[in-house]
């Protein structure tokens, strides 16, 4: 054999030698499992996942592979109270090495550190160099899809706002207003808090600049809107300077007067449940002054006065609670009734008598008073002891009913004392408005005048009311009492001259 040819022998056996002790250098690596990789799969809200991929060992089952996890460092620093744990046995791996550890309700927005390990048959633990550092999602507390704050007056806004759960049932919503933005948005700040998706403010400042926010709350939290600022407008240059009320059993009628620049519309509001009504709460009447649908079966009714200007902001007047009512109590001996003898209306003149007579007459003379005959008083006259009408010849009783009389002189006389008297129109009608001092309750007397003949001159210019009394001071008793309010004199008095013939409305009165 040449020594070419034992060279190549040689050379081929001892590439044989080496090509064997390099696969039994690889059968030995593989009996000690190692880890190849530790990895972040998924970061899911409170939920993490890791990949620990392995190189697996000739006996897996016998092998351990775990993560350790920790709030407060490295999870090799810590006291078991301190880490989570998990751990599954190297054969559970697939075919690619990979095992998958889930932790499950972490903290939300905290900050987490994780090692892997594997651990041999003989129990020693071998650690990951690099220790994985995360966060987890930040709690899942409501979202503000819409938050809006709207003006509706110089003192009211209207607010809606509108949630995403995130999952989580909110439990409560609101928003809540400061004047400062800095105060709202602290904790424990200056300022006011109301409930609910939407709902409506109250009480706020005309030309006041407020910052809002709207919040809801669920199980993880409580979630805000941004702040937004809104200025209220500023209070219109309007004033109602009078408003009073004359109800009667079928209609509310009102005198009511407004100043101020740009009045474009004025009228009544009235509800018979809001007791402050507004345009969108009550009943409107623009530029009217009596309420004639009245509610049946109320007894209360609430009525305002109300002014918009050509920028479309509105003002209120005070309101007034109305009992519609025939009576009305003016804080007297007696009530008085809220319209005239014959008539319904506030306004109407009613019927014209003559005195002490329950029949109406078509003229007014001498002739045809029941109680004169050639000049002399039949009735009442002078030997009589009676010096006020018999229910029998008093026009109020026998229209009105029990309970019902014409005004004692007196009577009169304590309503002259005790209230205000102030000559208006009232629905294009002349007549005295008579608001009491101890009650604020008023009556209208139209100034129906006084008929003589057929005629009436003083229509319109003179209240004119028969009393219950005679007057006593002339032989022949020719004259009876009455109530006038002139409109030239502006004075309330009871005049003892009234001829007894002449046609005179009647208010009654009832105890």
């Amino acid at each position: 054999m040449s020594k070419t040819l034992l060279k190549i022998i040689a050379f081929a056996m001892g590439f044989i030698a080496l090509a064997g002790c390099e696969k039994i250098k690889k059968e030995k690596d593989t009996t000690d499992g190692k880890i190849l990789e530790f990895a972040i799969n998924e970061i899911e809200y409170k939920n993490v996942s890791f990949n620990v991929v392995i190189k697996k060992a000739s006996n897996p089952e016998n092998y351990t592979v775990g993560v350790l996890l920790s709030r407060y460092g490295d999870p090799l620093d810590q006291e078991q109270s301190n880490l989570r744990m998990a751990s599954k046995s190297m054969n559970e791996a697939d075919e690619n090495g990979q095992l998958t550890f889930n932790f499950y309700n972490l903290i939300a927005g905290e900050t987490y550190n994780a090692r892997a390990y594997i651990s041999t048959p003989e129990g020693k633990r071998t650690y990951t160099d690099d220790m994985l550092t995360f966060v987890t999602d930040p709690a899942k507390v409501p979202v503000c899809a819409f938050f809006a704050v709207t003006p509706t007056s110089e003192t009211r806004a209207r607010y809606e706002s509108r949630w995403d759960n995130r999952g989580f049932t909110i439990s409560e919503y609101g928003m809540e207003y400061s004047t400062s933005q800095s105060e709202l948005e602290k904790t424990g700040g200056n300022k006011t808090k109301v409930t609910g998706s939407g709902g409506t403010i109250a009480s706020l400042t005309p030309n006041q600049t407020y910052y809002a926010r709207a919040y809801a709350k669920n199980a993880e939290g409580i979630g805000y809107s941004p702040v937004i600022s809104l200025t209220m407008p500023a209070e219109p240059d309007m004033q109602c300077v009078v408003f009073d009320v004359f109800p009667s059993s079928t209609a509310i009628y009102a005198q009511y007067e407004w100043e101020g620049k740009d009045i474009a519309e004025k009228g009544l509001i009235y509800s018979t449940s809001e007791s402050s009504p507004t345009l969108s709460t009550g009943t409107k009447y623009p530029e009217a002054c009596a309420v004639t649908e009245l509610k049946s079966g109320y007894t209360q009714h609430f009525v305002r006065s109300y002014a918009t200007n050509k920028a479309g902001q509105t003002v209120y007047s005070g309101t007034k609670t109305v009992n519609p009512s025939l009576a009305v109590n003016m804080g007297l001996s007696v009530k008085w009734a809220s319209v005239n003898v014959g008539t319904s209306s506030v306004v109407g003149y009613g019927d014209y008598f003559m005195w002490g007579l329950t029949s109406l007459k078509s003229n007014f003379t001498w002739e045809k008073y029941d109680y004169y005959s050639s000049g002399q008083i039949t009735k009442y006259k002078p030997g009589d002891s009676n010096r006020s009408l018999a229910n029998s010849d008093d026009a109020a009783y026998a229209k009105m009913g029990e309970g019902w009389h014409t005004p004692t002189a007196d009577e009169w006389n304590e309503l002259i004392k005790d209230c205000e008297f102030t000559l208006i129109t009232l629905d294009k009608t002349t007549g005295c408005k008579v608001k009491s001092k101890k009650t604020g309750n008023c009556i209208f007397l139209p100034a129906g005048g006084s008929y003589s003949d057929s005629g009436n001159s003083t229509k319109g210019i003179q209240c004119a009311y028969w009393t219950a009394d005679v007057n006593a001071s002339g032989t022949i008793y020719m004259y009876a009492k009455f109530f006038s309010y002139h409109k030239e004199y502006n004075t309330p008095n009871v005049s003892d001259y009234g001829y007894r013939y002449g046609g005179r409305s009647v208010r009654a009165v009832n105890r």
